[in-house]
């Protein structure tokens, strides 16, 4: 599963996430994108408390689609994400 979005840093926003393995709205798992900090975090949320498991510091471009992308198999989940220009 994939999605792309884009940070527009003049209005606010800080960049963008997609949501995967959701089994209701308080148990999912989400990787998080953020131009302000730049970095990458995927999140697993139990219960509605989310909690970081992974992230990596990267430029993270406002301005700039990103493809944010999820991949699970069995137990196992993963995540990448890739910027290109708009």
């Amino acid at each position: 599963m994939s999605s792309e979005v884009q940070a527009d840093l003049r209005q606010g926003g800080s960049g963008g996430r997609t949501h995967w393995r959701a089994k209701d709205a308080d148990n999912y798992f989400i990787a998080r994108a953020n131009a302000l900090e730049d970095n990458v975090h995927i999140y697993h949320t139990v219960k509605g408390r989310r909690v970081q498991f992974d992230g990596v510091d990267v430029k993270v471009q406002g301005g700039v689609w990103h493809t944010c992308g999820s991949s699970s198999t069995g137990r196992t989940s993963w995540s990448s994400s890739t910027a290109k220009k708009s």
